[in-house]
């Protein structure tokens, strides 16, 4: 059997999140505040409203994804995780520890809390038929993450954005929903970004993982030296999950999914890839 962990990304925080993993790991939980420089799980009640922010969403998703992981208790032999998450599937191979992926996580937020514009997820329409109508309206947006056959997500200034939610909605799609990000992730407009964020991790020590990674950017596994550099260009790359999970499938035998933590979106995807989950 080959067991695969995935690790969902920004989206999935909700206040609350995360009490039972932080309440069963209270060593890692002080250890996550002392790098953040406050309290993660009064982040996590969500009282205050920072979740809604990129600054504090993402550490916030990193810490309960680590956690969660761990109280599985389950051994992966492949991590996947989907943009944010893939800074955990690097941790739970041992490429970076807890504190380190989450001080470059917390500069990732940083750096990306001030980058503008919008997503939207696609449901129902291919992504050819997709570029199509982006084309014939002269959108400034792009395919940010390709998520399964039928649910596409796009990238863009907000105007465009919704201008082609609309668009889309027309010809056809059967759903269209704003995600939950501040900015636009996964295209051009994060190279500023991108730029910031190198020097950060270029001074990130990284290991070689012990368990294959997925990458999004080449939905194939990471070799270690490659690393670095692909994460800077991950801001400004699709994530292509489909690709990676059907790399999995027609890569390794008897392939089990499991997604750790309260989100199963992940798994939800996975029926529109493979049908059953498996």
């Amino acid at each position: 059997m080959t067991a695969v962990v995935l690790f969902p990304g920004q989206g999935v925080q909700r206040p609350g999140m995360g009490a039972a993993e932080l309440a069963a790991f209270p060593a890692l939980a002080a250890e996550a505040s002392a790098v953040l420089g406050y309290d993660v799980a009064e982040l996590c009640r969500g009282a205050d409203g920072r979740l809604s922010q990129t600054r504090h969403a993402q550490p916030a998703v990193y810490v309960v994804n680590a956690l969660a992981h761990r109280m599985s208790g389950r051994v992966a032999d492949i991590a996947l995780g989907h943009s944010l998450g893939e800074y955990n599937a690097l941790e739970a191979a041992g490429a970076l520890t807890f504190s380190d992926g989450l001080a470059l996580v917390a500069e990732r937020a940083r750096i990306t809390a001030t980058a503008d514009g919008a997503m939207t997820a696609i449901q129902g329409l291919s992504e050819d038929e997709i570029r199509a109508i982006v084309s014939a309206h002269g959108l400034d947006v792009e395919l940010a993450n390709r998520n399964t056959p039928t649910q596409t997500v796009l990238a863009g200034s907000a105007l465009d954005v919704a201008t082609a939610e609309r668009a889309l909605l027309a010809a056809g799609a059967l759903d269209v929903r704003r995600l939950r990000i501040e900015g636009a992730f996964h295209c051009r407009r994060m190279a500023p970004a991108a730029a910031a964020f190198a020097p950060v991790v270029a001074a990130t020590p990284f290991g070689t993982p012990r368990i294959s990674v997925v990458a999004n950017r080449s939905a194939r596994p990471y070799e270690g030296p490659e690393i670095p550099g692909s994460l800077v260009a991950h801001l400004t790359e699709p994530v292509r999950w489909h690709e990676s999970i059907s790399w999995v499938l027609a890569n390794r035998a008897d392939v089990r999914f499991h997604q750790p933590g309260e989100s199963q979106v992940l798994m939800r995807m996975l029926r529109q890839i493979t049908g059953p989950i498996r």
